[in-house]
């Protein structure tokens, strides 16, 4: 499943036009509340695409803002560790790529980001739960 088709998923159970109490407040602070990462900048635009045209379908107009970046998720949660613990969901699709191939700045970069959570050989899947295990909630 591609980071577009998670995304409009989640807006459509939020946004949806036939409800009664729905109101462009509502529609606007889900799209407001929404991050989304991937490594492939394609990914990013086919969602950019997909989330714009939904908008505009449910309020007339295409949205302000979309944030929806393409990077390397490990970095991003380090260099914005406020987000850490901010979300309700993380919907997470982790590539499964065996240690031995995968390249030496994406093992640095798991590593720098699990710091002392886990060592040796520590798995990718992991690592994407971090900032979930980390929330003062669980």
């Amino acid at each position: 499943m591609r980071i577009w088709h998670i995304l409009r998923t989640m807006l459509e159970l939020q946004c949806d036009p036939f409800i009664d109490a729905m109101n462009s407040d509502i529609i606007e602070r889900a799209f407001q509340n929404v991050v989304g990462l991937d490594i492939d900048p394609n990914a990013i635009e086919a969602t950019k695409l997909s989330l714009s045209l939904f908008h505009l379908v449910v309020t007339g107009r295409f949205p302000e803002r979309l944030n929806v970046v393409s990077t390397e998720t490990f970095g991003y949660y380090i260099d914005h560790s406020e987000l850490g613990s901010s979300f309700d969901v993380e919907v997470v699709n982790p590539p499964f790529i065996p240690i031995e191939r995968q390249p030496v700045s994406m093992r640095n970069s798991i590593a720098s980001f699990m710091a002392g959570d886990a060592d040796g050989r520590t798995d990718v899947y992991l690592a994407f739960l971090i900032p979930f295990l980390r929330s003062p909630a669980v």
